[in-house]
């Protein structure tokens, strides 16, 4: 009973971000603005954000269930994240009015690879409180 709260406390996360991501990009594209740039840059952004909770998401559960080296296990969600990013921006190819782009694809690792950066370089030097905070939330 223990192992599945575990289990769900640290798995649940993920996979309903996951699920937020999928309802978002199965909606057709909203503009944010008229302009270009700041529309570019607002939806670029929600990439970078997006993609990185979905790695501090997925590198907390496998570092808190499973065993195993922390740069193997950060490596593996990292994959896991550039795969579902892959697979997400396939599945806009379908959806009326949006498109994939490798270049989401790369936005989305790139957002990825700055909330592992974070948490590796970052976060050890950050203040008390802060690391207080990630290592009551599993983080660190």
């Amino acid at each position: 009973m223990v192992k599945l709260k575990k289990i769900s406390k640290f798995w649940l996360p993920p996979i309903l971000w996951v699920l937020i991501i999928f309802l978002f990009s199965s909606r057709p594209t909203v503009v944010v603005s008229e302009i270009y740039w700041p529309d570019f840059f607002f939806k670029k952004t929600i990439h970078l954000i997006e993609y990185g909770t979905l790695f501090v998401l997925l590198y907390r559960a496998f570092k808190e269930t499973l065993r195993g080296d922390l740069l193997r296990l950060a490596s593996i969600a990292f994959f896991l994240t550039i795969l579902y990013a892959a697979s997400d921006e396939y599945h806009q190819t379908f959806i009326l009015g949006r498109t994939g782009t490798l270049r989401d694809i790369i936005i989305d690792s790139f957002g990825a690879g700055l909330a592992w950066w974070g948490i590796w370089q970052w976060l050890p030097k950050a203040p008390k409180k802060l690391k207080h905070w990630a290592k009551k939330l599993a983080i660190i």
